[in-house]
């Protein structure tokens, strides 16, 4: 839908840099998207504090290694791979930081 809007030309810019768009049409629609994105998710955390979690649900299970060997792994497995000498994956520093 072709519309005529005037915009501010110091936001315009400040939002294609921010944004990395080349055009102003393309600045334009990711900020619109965000918009929509955004208030879409005002449904979502209606729900904050307020849904039980499965006792039983294993969220280590379902993570991913850092991608050290490329394979999915759980928590335990990952932490079990042999890794060079002064080399840290993303999970060790997050457990020594806990």
């Amino acid at each position: 839908m072709r519309t005529n809007i005037e915009i501010d030309d110091k936001l315009m810019k400040k939002a294609m840099k921010a944004s990395g768009a080349a055009t102003k049409k393309a600045a334009v629609q990711a900020g619109l998207a965000m918009l929509v994105k955004i208030h879409a998710q005002e449904g979502i955390r209606k729900w904050f504090g307020k849904v039980e979690m499965d006792p039983g649900y294993d969220y280590k299970a379902m993570r991913i290694s850092d991608k050290w060997n490329g394979s999915p792994l759980t928590w335990e497995e990952d932490s079990k791979l042999s890794r060079p000498e002064g080399s840290n994956s993303m999970r060790t520093a997050r457990k020594k930081a806990a």
